[in-house]
C-alpha cells in the first residue's frame, strides 16, 4: 500500500475546477454547465438529435460496431501540474488545451476567444458558476474544428468563461463521447480513437491492468465508476482534470465526524473569490481492485446530481489510462493493490 502524496493544491473536475498554488493556499477554480436563460428551441433540437445518435448507435450492427479500433491520432502529451494538456490548432492559432473527462462541456478562456478573434454563437451560451461565489455568462464561440495531431476534428462551438489556470480551454464529455482514448501519460503520447460502444475484455497494451467498469444508467456525458468509501458505496466520475481526488458535500454527510477533526482548505472560484472548505480522511477508499488507505479528501459543494465525488490524477499516479465514455470502461496500468505497477508496465 503506498502512502499518499503530498496534495498540491486541491482538485477540479466536475463540470471544470483546477488546483495550484496561490499565494502559498491551495487554490481550486470550480466550474459547472448550465443553460443561460430558457431552454433556446435550438438547444433542444440539439438535445434531441444527440439521443437519437446515440440511440442508432446502440441499435448498430455488432460486427461493424465492435471491429478493430479505428486510430484517429496520436498525440504529444504536456503535463501541469500533474494535468495532462495537448497542443491543438483552432482557427489557423496554436492553443493548449486541458484533458478534462470531468467537465460536461468544451471550454476556451474568454482570453483565447479574444485572441483567436472568434464568432460567437448569438442563440447558445453557457453560464459558468465557481465555488468562491463567482458567475459569469457568455455566448459560445465558434470554432468549426481541431487540429490534434494533424487530424482535423469536429468541434463546432466551445462554452467561454474566465480561465485562471495555465491552459488556453479543456476538453470535456462533448468531446469525448465522439473519442475513446489511450492517455499514456508514462510516454507522453495521448492516441484517439473512434468511439465504441463495444466493452474491451482486456487492455490495450501489455503488463498489469485494472479493469473499472461504469454505471450504464449514468448521464451518457459522465464517466461514473462505483467506489466503496469507508465502507459506503457510491458514484464517482472519472476527472482526469483533477488534481486531488474529492467527495460532494451530500456525501460527507453520511459520515459521523472524523475521527482526527476536519481539516480546513483554501479555494477560489472562477473570478478570484476566495473561501475555505472542509477536508477529511477516510480510512478506506476502494475503485474496483484499487485500493487506497488513510486518503485526504477535500468536500465540494457539487452541484445536485449523479456524482457523489471525483476520482482525479492523485489516485491514478500518473499510470497509463484507456477510457471510453461509450462503452462505459476504463483501464488503469496498475496491478490490484498496487498503484505504481503503472511505472513498470511495457508500451
Amino acid at each position: 500500500m503506498q502512502a499518499q502524496r503530498p496534495v498540491g493544491g486541491l482538485t477540479r473536475g466536475a463540470g471544470a475546477v483546477f488546483a495550484g498554488r496561490h499565494g502559498g493556499e491551495a487554490t481550486v477554480v470550480l466550474s459547472f454547465r448550465r443553460p443561460v436563460g430558457p431552454a433556446s428551441p435550438r438547444v433542444n433540437v440539439l438535445t434531441l438529435l444527440l439521443t437519437l445518435v446515440l440511440a442508432g448507435c446502440a441499435g448498430a450492427d455488432p460486427a461493424l460496431s465492435c471491429a478493430t479500433p479505428v486510430r484517429v491520432a496520436t498525440v504529444p502529451l504536456d503535463v501541469i501540474s500533474s494535468l495532462p494538456t495537448v497542443q491543438a490548432t483552432i482557427s489557423g492559432a496554436s492553443v493548449r488545451l486541458l484533458l478534462d473527462t470531468g467537465a460536461a462541456r468544451s471550454l476556451l478562456g474568454s482570453a483565447a476567444v479574444q485572441r483567436l478573434g472568434l464568432r460567437r454563437d448569438r442563440f447558445a451560451g453557457e453560464r459558468v458558476a465557481g465555488v468562491g461565489g463567482g458567475v459569469s455568462a457568455a455566448l459560445n464561440a465558434i470554432t468549426g474544428t481541431i487540429v490534434l495531431g494533424g487530424a482535423e476534428l469536429d468541434q463546432p462551438e466551445m462554452a467561454v468563461a474566465p480561465v485562471n489556470i495555465p491552459v488556453d480551454g479543456l476538453l470535456g464529455a462533448d468531446f469525448w463521447l465522439r473519442y475513446d482514448a489511450d492517455l499514456d501519460l508514462p510516454h507522453r503520447r495521448l492516441t484517439l480513437y473512434e468511439a465504441s460502444p463495444c466493452p474491451r475484455a482486456a487492455a490495450p497494451w501489455r503488463g498489469p491492468s485494472v479493469r473499472l467498469q461504469g454505471f450504464e444508467d449514468a448521464p451518457p456525458n459522465r464517466l461514473l465508476l462505483p467506489i466503496l468509501l469507508d465502507g459506503i458505496e457510491a458514484r464517482a466520475a472519472f476527472d482526469t482534470g483533477a488534481q486531488a481526488s474529492s467527495v460532494a458535500l451530500r456525501l460527507a454527510a453520511r459520515f459521523p465526524p472524523p475521527p482526527g477533526g476536519w481539516q480546513a482548505v483554501h479555494v477560489r472560484g472562477v473570478n478570484g473569490a476566495a473561501r475555505v472548505l472542509p477536508a477529511r480522511r477516510f480510512a478506506r477508499l476502494q475503485i474496483g481492485e484499487l485500493v487506497y488507505a488513510d486518503w485526504l479528501m477535500p468536500v465540494l459543494p457539487l452541484p445536485p446530481g449523479p456524482i457523489e465525488a471525483l476520482v482525479g490524477e492523485d489516485l491514478l499516479h500518473g499510470c497509463r489510462t484507456w477510457f471510453s465514455f461509450r462503452a462505459r470502461q476504463v483501464f488503469v496500468a496498475a496491478a490490484p493493490g498496487d498503484v505504481l505497477a503503472c511505472r513498470r508496465s511495457g508500451p
